[in-house]
């Protein structure tokens, strides 16, 4: 009973040098009244500031482990959460995320997917000489990047291009993103999961572009990043939770992360918004309680084997694919696509074939007009 008193003596004594500054202001000219209130405005949002700091300390010294999927306060030393059998992340990477970082699992299928990106841009790194250059759109296209012309013969494009970027800092801001967001997803609705919905969402993504009729070459992994996001936006919208609320806010800002940044190197924005849209409705729509049951098993083996397999394939086409021959003269009107391994002739043959019917009007089989220079060619970045 004795510390309210003693609580209000210290308010009224932090608060006697406003009097102060008051009388001074009216012996200026000033307001009075209008100073007082402006000044117990301030100093009520110094002492908010004051508690939400201490509330932070308390909330990252907090001993405990809270599941992202329930909100189970569980043990520290707990692997599994008791409520809903979800795995449990470690205490260290708790502390990073409440801190609004996240770190993902040494073993988990961001880290391998994110080590693939960066393994397919030394290749193509090591393929244009090295150098700190970013790779021309020559190479990009003679590795499967998503080109109108070439994209009518060979539906892969769509999918290898995610894999694709154009330079360091494109690499960089897309693996950030992966690591940030990936570890998510795949806490929601498993690893293989996570990889199908990025696989799945990045080739429609590029597939939505092209149907938009945007010219250049794309690459990039955002609209599967975006995809990723979106699924998260979508849940934790879908579960209007205090957590989920949080989640939803934090993807959203990743959204608009990705946009600033696309407008500044200027991005293929219809990839981001698709892909966004895609996982949004995935998100939304599947509710990570029902995805485990046994009465989903056919498409969550469907969206894993999707992903494992395009993963995989697309990996194969370009690391299979060479850097293509310096152009000499005369060359105008060849086909200057670098040839597939012999492993994989047969089935760019069958690729070929099955899409002849749905070529783009005017282009004929190996006739693609000028010769494929950078200059004639802007990227269209994810």
């Amino acid at each position: 009973m004795e510390m309210w008193p003693r609580m209000t003596e210290r308010r009224e004594s932090d608060d006697a040098w406003i009097e102060k500054v008051v009388k001074v202001a009216g012996a200026l000219g000033f307001n009075p009244m209008r100073t007082r209130w402006k000044l117990i405005r301030w100093q009520d949002g110094r002492r908010k500031a004051a508690r939400q700091r201490e509330q932070k300390i308390v909330h990252l010294r907090y001993r405990h482990k809270t599941c992202s999927r329930c909100g189970a306060v569980q043990d520290r030393d707990e692997a599994v959460c008791t409520a809903c059998r979800a795995k449990l992340t470690s205490h260290r990477v708790q502390v990073l995320q409440r801190l609004g970082g996240m770190a993902p699992e040494s073993l988990s299928v961001s880290a391998v997917l994110a080590a693939a990106v960066l393994a397919v841009y030394a290749r193509i790194w090591i393929a244009g000489g090295g150098g700190l250059a970013s790779p021309s759109s020559t190479l990009l296209v003679a590795f499967g990047g998503r080109w109108a012309p070439y994209t009518a013969d060979e539906p892969w494009r769509l999918l290898t291009a995610v894999f694709l970027h154009a330079g360091l800092w494109h690499l960089a801001f897309n693996l950030l993103a992966l690591a940030t967001i990936g570890p998510v997803i795949e806490g929601l609705y498993g690893r293989l999961t996570m990889l199908g919905i990025f696989v799945v969402t990045g080739t429609l993504a590029n597939l939505g572009s092209e149907l938009v009729g945007l010219s250049g070459v794309g690459i990039g992994a955002s609209g599967g990043i975006m995809g990723l996001v979106g699924v998260a936006a979508g849940y934790g919208q879908r579960v209007g939770t205090g957590s989920g609320r949080a989640l939803r806010d934090r993807m959203l800002k990743w959204g608009a992360y990705t946009i600033l940044f696309g407008f500044a190197v200027n991005a293929d924005h219809w990839a981001h918004g698709f892909g966004f849209l895609l996982g949004a409705v995935f998100g939304y729509a599947v509710r990570i309680e029902v995805w485990p049951r046994s009465a989903l098993l056919g498409a969550r083996v469907l969206v894993q084997l999707v992903g494992t397999a395009g993963a995989v394939g697309a990996l194969a086409l370009i690391f299979t694919r060479s850097a293509p021959a310096p152009l000499e003269t005369g060359d105008a009107g060849r086909d200057h696509r670098p040839e597939v391994s012999a492993v994989l002739a047969t089935p760019a043959a069958m690729s070929r074939s099955f899409c002849a019917g749905d070529r783009a009007a005017g282009v004929a089989p190996g006739d693609y007009g000028a010769p494929l220079r950078p200059s004639a060619m802007p990227l269209t970045i994810q």
